[in-house]
């Protein structure tokens, strides 16, 4: 789920990167009216004049249209890309848990997945609370990445490779011939 986020987070960076490219020019300007009305009522009632004053003010932006197809085509890759990788995401948490003998649904809910991990890992549940605190979740995240490669016979390497890259080493993990050892 941390891939997620931070997949969601580098689009926004990269949204946020393209709006120069979008902008061509923005002018501001702004236009005043007065208007002056006479109202009479009676003979008797003198004329009264009102003035009232409206302020408009416009914005116009030229967008290149090239630039625009630019950037939209660089964030719908973005996209594609992003979504092949939580699916392979999803796949894999989803065989690793069938694998340790838990639910592979357990892939697809939030919290719960991070909880099952720590089991497979043979940490204790509560750790699930270590991985809210910010410089903690660091550390946590590598005893358990470590912790899983254990649990299922291969290297401390491995389990680096599970925290750095979990999107190629997980993969691997679920389609690989590696047999659960209970922790």
């Amino acid at each position: 789920m941390k891939n997620i986020l931070a997949l969601l987070a580098l689009a926004g960076i990269c949204f946020w990167v393209s709006q120069p490219v979008l902008m061509a020019q923005t002018e501001s300007s702004t236009t005043t009216t007065e208007t002056t009305t006479t109202a009479t009522e009676e003979a008797e009632t003198p004329a009264v004049v009102e003035k009232e004053t409206v302020t408009t003010t416009s914005e116009t932006t030229d967008v290149n249209p090239a630039a625009a197809a630019a950037a939209a085509t660089v964030m719908l890759v973005f996209a594609g890309v992003a979504l092949i990788i939580v699916l392979l995401m999803i796949i894999s948490l989803w065989k690793v848990f069938a694998k340790a003998g838990k639910p592979g649904w357990a892939a697809i809910i939030p919290i719960y997945n991070i909880i099952v991990l720590c089991q497979v890992a043979g940490k204790p549940a509560w750790w699930v609370i270590l991985f809210l605190i910010p410089v903690v979740s660091l550390v946590i995240s590598i005893l358990v990445s470590l912790g899983i490669a254990q649990s299922f016979g291969k290297s401390s390497l491995f389990g680096i490779g599970l925290w750095l890259l979990p999107f190629i080493f997980f993969p691997i993990l679920a389609f690989s011939d590696a047999k659960y050892q209970a922790a």
